[in-house]
């Protein structure tokens, strides 16, 4: 099962991925916009860099301010990302209760990472007592609405026969859903499963 540091370390990935990247118009070469100062030597605009720590540290508390809200006016892209700065400490003091409780209500509302993520909490304890039918069930609710990696586990829940009875039928179903989708650890299993049967 994909444990919530592996999560965790997807998240820091996605967090430090460039929104979006421009391209020089004289070199062709691309660079994020998270470059600013490349990016002001381009356009040949100037802009002020904050004076102090403590500009940055405002405006960082205003963007989890507008984020809190949008989460407590129930959007759940908000509740998930406020729950996972929670759990990274990101403009927040790290707080797993607080990340629970953000991504339960994103899971409860739908919102198909943070199902996934739920399940993995059950499934290791973080957060919440383990409970592997919890897990499975949340996993499920995400596979079905066809993330991979959701398809993944829930597949390793049939296989083991954690949180379900133990069917390798079923597990083969919902590994090749993964696979369809290239997921790397599922290809690998079915390679292993299918030289076996």
């Amino acid at each position: 099962m994909i444990s919530i540091r592996k999560i965790a370390l997807r998240i820091l990935e996605f967090i430090h991925t460039p929104l979006f990247s421009v391209r020089d118009s004289k070199s062709g070469a691309e660079s994020s916009t998270k470059d600013m100062s490349s990016l002001k030597e381009r356009s040949g605009q100037r802009r002020d860099k904050p004076s102090d720590k403590t500009s940055s540290a405002l405006n960082r508390n205003k963007s989890v301010e507008r984020l809190r809200q949008a989460a407590e006016s129930g959007d759940a892209k908000a509740q998930f990302d406020l729950a996972f700065r929670y759990m990274m400490g990101f403009g927040v003091e790290q707080d797993i209760e607080e990340f629970v409780k953000w991504l339960r209500l994103a899971a409860q509302q739908g919102y198909v990472k943070a199902q996934y993520n739920y399940g993995c909490c059950f499934d290791q304890g973080y957060g919440v007592e383990q409970d592997k039918a919890e897990a499975a069930k949340w996993f499920r609710l995400a596979a079905e609405k066809g993330y991979a990696p959701a398809q993944f586990n829930l597949a390793n829940c049939y296989y083991k026969g954690e949180g379900v009875s133990k069917d390798l039928e079923e597990a083969l179903k919902w590994y090749r859903k993964a696979a369809k989708q290239h997921d790397e650890s599922a290809i690998e299993v079915l390679k292993v499963l299918e030289q076996k049967l």
